[in-house]
């Protein structure tokens, strides 16, 4: 019996007027709350707050108060009066009934209060308020992770700025925030060693040869820069002991870094840090140094392709006979693919060396073969881009004309992850995305001219562009 008096009597209560004029007065503040949010939108800001602020006094001892100084906040916001929006930021945030908001507001209101304290150039308040919003789903994590990003650059704390500008996804950001994020490009993915300024002042880079911290660079006529990327320190390698100063390829087997130049290869132990020239190649311009099967095979121009063994440390040479002049070495798997100036490419097998006519290019060399699965990709100098399927014998050859490629005379390639990186004669890099099966393009930073890629390597979530013209550019890619 009592338990139906009570339930009886929530009932009464419920359906007292005093009840009904409680529950229509907050919906009809909600109501106004909401015309005063479109009026914010199109710019009608007087009209919202004369609405906000009738609500603010009327209501203050609810949690309607709050809610109408985060509004106001956001008028003085739009008008750039940052002091007048902090100072509404801030009742909001002390008033009693703060904590009887929904999550929603609160997570916007602690956005708003960052962006004032952005504003007015309180980086450190503002960094403490934002980051712990950086996940949110309530809030445009975007624009979060761009002023978070923004502030750390500012501060110069560089590794911590990759990180959130890695969470940022462009395709979000318009206007102001689009521009902020382009110039933050800048600021925070690009490097760049500018080898005029070490040793002989050559801008131009043959070769690029990644050590943990170091960076072997390698220049067309200025002979071998080693450079620390991490401490910005570097060295460089005189006649003394590279045999030339035309560096033209650099390979490292784990203890010894190989140096091939216009006249021999030059052998660094990196343990003991002294220097060997063979005298069985001086004299002979060294194209491209790769290891297979246990031994250094060493692409010439002139003598085709020397071996050494070098556990017994002797040279042996087996294919004069089909070829002269090497422009690359590919291992791949059990085979190495070598690559002549005259565009035929051949398979190293057993020992034996065996023209491969279904990749053979017609007399357009091939600087650089990648596999994927069941297909090999060819980057050619003047014939574009040729993609051969092993299992059912067509190639395809993507070209200026019939790709839109920005040009066909490849320089270089790499893969990284489900990406190649192609690297042309004066159209930069473009990229083919091997799970999308579609082309992208590489943004450069409008500091450089990015035209003329010799050389890429890809380390550690970065790519060093080797230029011929603007030395080593280092981009942070944004995965």
């Amino acid at each position: 019996m009592k338990q139906r008096l009570s339930v009886g009597l929530i009932l009464l209560i419920m359906c007292s007027p005093a009840y009904s004029l409680i529950l229509s007065e907050k919906v009809d503040v909600n109501k106004r709350i909401s015309r005063a949010s479109s009026y914010i939108l199109t710019k009608q800001f007087d009209k919202a707050e004369e609405i906000l602020t009738d609500i603010k006094y009327t209501y203050s001892d609810t949690e309607f108060a709050p809610i109408a100084d985060f509004h106001l906040a956001t008028i003085y916001f739009e008008k750039k009066n940052w002091f007048k929006a902090q100072f509404h930021i801030e009742e909001a945030l002390s008033h009693p009934n703060y904590d009887r908001l929904t999550q929603n507001y609160m997570d916007r209101i602690a956005y708003f209060n960052g962006m004032i304290q952005y504003k007015l150039e309180y980086f450190d308040n503002a960094l403490t308020i934002l980051k712990p919003l950086s996940n949110r789903k309530t809030l445009p994590n975007d624009k979060v992770n761009l002023y978070i990003s923004d502030i750390l650059t500012k501060q110069k704390r560089q590794s911590e700025a990759k990180h959130f500008y890695s969470l940022i996804n462009e395709t979000l950001l318009s206007g102001y925030e689009l521009d902020l994020y382009h110039y933050l490009a800048d600021k925070i993915l690009w490097q760049s060693i500018d080898t005029t300024t070490i040793a002989y002042k050559d801008p131009n880079v043959s070769a690029i040869l990644i050590d943990k911290d170091v960076i072997y660079i390698g220049t067309w006529n200025g002979s071998l820069i080693c450079y620390n990327y991490i401490l910005e320190e570097s060295k460089f390698y005189t006649r003394n002991e590279v045999i030339c100063e035309n560096i033209r390829t650099l390979y490292n087997d784990g203890r010894y870094i190989y140096v091939g130049t216009q006249e021999g290869l030059s052998i660094l132990d990196k343990r003991s840090q002294r220097w060997s020239s063979p005298n069985e190649l001086k004299g002979i311009s060294i194209t491209s140094v790769t290891e297979f099967g246990g031994r250094i095979f060493i692409g010439t121009l002139g003598s085709g392709v020397v071996e050494y063994d070098k556990t017994s440390m002797t040279f042996s040479n087996k294919s004069q006979d089909l070829m002269t002049n090497v422009v690359s070495l590919n291992p791949i798997g059990n085979i190495l693919f070598v690559c002549t100036y005259n565009g035929n490419v051949y398979r190293y097998e057993n020992g034996e060396f065996v023209r491969d006519n279904a990749l053979s290019q017609r007399e357009n060399p091939v600087v650089k073969i990648i596999s994927s699965g069941d297909e090999i990709w060819l980057a050619t100098y003047g014939r574009g881009i040729v993609r051969y399927n092993t299992k059912t014998k067509k190639s395809q050859n993507f070209t200026k004309k019939n790709a839109g490629i920005a040009d066909d005379f490849i320089l270089c390639a790499e893969r990284y992850q489900d990406k190649i990186f192609f690297g042309t004669l004066g159209k930069g890099i473009f990229i083919y995305n091997l799970t999308t099966s579609g082309w992208e393009t590489f943004r450069f930073s409008d500091k450089y001219f990015g035209l003329d890629i010799n050389t890429l390597s890809i380390y550690n979530n970065s790519i060093f562009i080797g230029t011929l013209g603007e030395g080593v550019l280092i981009k942070a890619l944004n995965e």
